[in-house]
């Protein structure tokens, strides 16, 4: 394995110039390295131009390789991209950011992954570390890339990481000391090559486990469940779920749906196997005291009796049907945006007799239309602007608004964030006209 102490005034392509990229450029820098970004966007960024660091775009080119000790990909990169592929047959090592940022810290990691429910639960373990006293930061996939962290993270602050697919095909001796997996379903399948492929990248969160580590599994998910064979020798096995008993009474919890209360139940687990000596009185104030966090069944506006919910981070099958069964009916439901080419027979069976109608947005609209067809009304509107015009002239008092996409983003917004606070703006648009 490369030192890193070897890399002071060594260059380093870093693979993807997002927020990631950039994180890992800093941190390297941090060591006396220097980072050269390559970026297949035609134009830099503004934080890339910003940074100082030497970079090129629109491509990746083998000039970026040049006097290379080192290879760091951003998550957005696939991992056998052909670029990677010329920089391996070169014999130079090729790592994930989370892969460094492990090997520059000393701090513990909990790390938190699955198909859905890891922002809440990733914000809901950070939240009661902090309400027992305990030093948390959320960081990874939520909140601030990992290499922002690691380097400067004293051995007693506790980083607490969302963590994707996508980051963790790079991880080779990522080594957390707790490594949850909350659910498995279908998802980002053209990536990983289908569901077996998929599954191959969440492991890797507990494959270097070791001795004094955990893996927490949900038992109520029979992918997750079947998990705990592959689990190295050794490394202790939290299951959660609702035949367990939780170490805190969830009286308190009052975020709705089943799938939120997976996640609570999810949160106690991991904290519990990090420190057995916090309180269930502990933990209990920090379970009544937990803000949902935005885009996900976050009520955006209530309008002439009409709720509106914004679910944009709903962008699988999978959590878009969790959402629609946590109301009984009167839904107006808008769904569609990138395609992910999941099956949707399940989503037509939580929509059936909860969606009075359903409007379709993006690509993926005729293809939901066609699925939906003779189970669920359905009108294609193409954008997001106009499913809030049609919803607003067919909503009744008493009706529930929501955007629960079950897919990606960008084909029209640059993720799902900028989804959801388009939905916010143009209520907030229409509230100021009326």
């Amino acid at each position: 394995m490369l030192s890193l102490r070897t890399l002071k005034e060594q260059r380093v392509c870093i693979v993807g110039a997002a927020r990631s990229g950039l994180a890992a450029a800093r941190a390297l820098a941090g060591l006396g390295a220097e980072p050269f970004l390559t970026d297949t966007a035609p134009d830099p960024s503004a934080e890339l131009l910003a940074s100082g660091f030497a970079y090129e775009t629109g491509s990746h080119t083998r000039r970026a390789l040049r006097n290379a000790r080192l290879v760091v990909v951003s998550p957005g990169v696939p991992w056998h991209a052909p670029f990677l592929e010329v920089a391996r047959r070169r014999g130079l090592p090729v790592i994930g950011e989370v892969e460094l940022a492990s090997r520059l810290t000393s701090a513990p990691i909990l790390a938190i992954t699955g198909s859905n429910g890891k922002s809440t639960t990733t914000a809901l373990v950070t939240h009661l570390l902090r309400v027992a006293g305990r030093d948390a930061v959320a960081c990874g996939n939520f909140g601030v890339p990992l290499c922002d962290l690691a380097p400067s993270a004293p051995p007693t602050q506790i980083l607490v990481a969302e963590l994707s697919s996508f980051q963790l095909e790079g991880a080779h001796s990522f080594h957390p000391r707790v490594a949850a997996i909350l659910n498995l379903s279908p998802d980002h399948l053209d990536r990983h090559g289908g569901f077996a492929g998929y599954v191959a990248a969440k492991t890797r969160v507990f494959a270097n486990s070791g001795l004094g580590d955990w893996v927490v599994l949900s038992r109520d998910d029979q992918h997750t469940r079947a998990l705990a064979g592959l689990v190295p020798p050794g490394v202790k096995i939290q299951f959660f779920g609702e035949s367990i008993l939780p170490p805190a009474d969830l009286r308190n919890w009052r975020i709705p749906g089943p799938h939120n209360r997976a996640n609570a139940l999810a949160a106690l687990a991991i904290v519990r196997a990090f420190d057995a000596t916090i309180s269930s009185s502990e933990l209990e104030r920090g379970l009544a005291s937990f803000t949902p966090l935005p885009h996900r069944q976050e009520e955006v506006a209530r309008i002439d009796g009409v709720v509106y919910v914004n679910d944009s981070k709903a962008t699988n099958v999978d959590s878009a049907c969790m959402a629609l069964r946590s109301y009984n009916g009167d839904l107006i439901w808008i769904a569609g945006g990138k395609d992910k080419g999941s099956d949707l027979r399940p989503l037509v069976d939580a929509a059936r007799g909860r969606v009075r109608v359903a409007l379709l947005i993006g690509e993926a609209a005729e293809r939901f239309g066609a699925a939906l067809k003779g189970e669920v009304p359905c009108e294609t509107v193409h954008t997001l602007s106009r499913a809030i015009a049609r919803a607003q002239s067919l909503a009744r008092p008493g009706d529930t608004v929501l955007l629960s996409p079950a897919c990606a983003s960008y084909d029209q917004f640059a993720d799902f964030e900028a989804r959801g606070e388009a939905m916010r703006n143009l209520l907030k648009a229409g509230e100021e006209i009326g």
